[in-house]
């Protein structure tokens, strides 16, 4: 049976996660870190997929093709999930667990 969650626990882990822990390579560290481009490939400062933790902006962004990830959840999404809409719960279920928020 498909698990479901209410939009209130959904909002809550969208604001709550670190899209920093759901992209691979991305440094935990630092508010800003670059990594390759998942579509375009591009590499590098002002030119791959920058990857961003500061404040209310929790997004990653590549300044060539303008791929973007709103969030966390979005990320797990793309990296682990495939895009598969059917996934979406399994997606929300990990990205609270990695990022270490109140499970769903």
């Amino acid at each position: 049976m498909a698990e479901y969650y209410s939009d209130e626990t959904i909002r809550r882990v969208r604001s709550d996660a670190d899209i920093r822990f759901c992209i691979p390579g991305a440094d935990t560290t630092k508010a800003t870190s670059y990594v390759p481009c998942p579509k375009c490939g591009a590499t590098g400062k002002n030119k791959g997929l920058c990857v961003t933790h500061k404040g209310r902006r929790n997004m990653a962004k590549c300044f060539r093709c303008d791929f973007t990830l709103n969030d966390a959840v979005a990320a797990t999404m793309f990296y682990e999930c495939n895009d598969i809409a059917s996934r979406f719960p399994e997606a929300i279920k990990k990205t609270a667990a990695r990022d270490g928020c109140q499970k769903p």
